[in-house]
């Protein structure tokens, strides 16, 4: 999904470009860009299946339905414009782990320039359940089948979508793999952590959670909001990071060349 961001835009169809695994499409929706990310995506060398749709949508999430919709494979993932896989291997490792599960998810590192300042990792111990609080959306690969069930993202909401979406799938009986790695390099910031956008997103999760919870909403909101604290603590040892942070630096010059 992409909108005018032709700055980042080629660093990602690299990404996706670059991995070793093959058998998959890869769909972009871009969402009639204006500012010559359409022009690098059409001029793009993409040596994978590709469908490129561009036209006007009422926001992220419908454009990510459309995606879904139009979609042949057996699993979903969304990688944003802007982010990467961690490595040229990132898919192989993910399609090792499809076997009978339902669902597949791992780490996240955030980043601002070449700088990790967040990681996203909670360990799942209990495999009975999702968390729909500790899973990083942007990780997610999921059964195609499985939007027959619980279906497509709520396009009323305008950010905190994703997040409905983690809570219908915890209401389900789904077997699920954990990598215990970095899977996807996120760039900070984005439109659910714009100043301008919090009270709005506040808002939206407020309604999703009651919806969920009645009058326990605000307990669970308590519980989101100390999650998110948690994982600003979840740093690796200064080796570890700065391992990632070569690794993420090789990854965005490679792009840049």
């Amino acid at each position: 999904m992409v909108k005018n961001n032709s700055e980042e835009i080629s660093k990602t169809l690299e990404s996706i470009n670059n991995q070793k695994f093959s058998d998959f499409e890869y769909i972009i929706i871009d969402s009639n860009s204006d500012d010559g990310t359409s022009e690098k995506i059409k001029n793009f060398n993409f040596n994978k299946k590709l469908k490129y749709l561009r036209e006007k949508d009422n926001g992220i999430y419908q454009g990510l339905n459309k995606g879904i919709k139009i979609s042949k494979g057996k699993f979903i993932g969304v990688l944003h414009s802007g982010d990467i896989f961690h490595s040229d291997n990132t898919l192989q490792s993910i399609v090792s782990q499809f076997n009978d599960n339902d669902i597949i998810f791992g780490d996240v590192a955030f980043f601002k320039k070449l700088k990790i300042n967040r990681i996203w990792r909670f360990r799942q111990n209990d495999k009975r359940f999702i968390n729909p609080f500790k899973v990083a959306h942007t990780s997610l690969f999921i059964k195609k089948k499985l939007f027959d069930n619980i279906g497509y993202y709520n396009e009323n909401f305008k950010i905190s979508s994703d997040f409905d979406f983690l809570l219908r799938i915890k209401r389900e009986k789904l077997k699920y793999a954990y990598i215990p790695s970095v899977i996807i390099f996120m760039k900070s910031g984005g439109k659910s952590y714009s100043l301008n956008n919090f009270f709005f997103k506040m808002k939206e999760d407020f309604k999703i959670l009651f919806n969920y919870f009645n009058l326990l909403f605000l307990t669970y909101y308590i519980y989101k909001i100390f999650i998110k604290i948690s994982s600003l603590r979840i740093f690796l040892n200064k080796q570890e990071l700065k391992i990632l942070e070569e690794q993420l630096e090789k990854k965005l010059n490679k792009n840049l060349d």
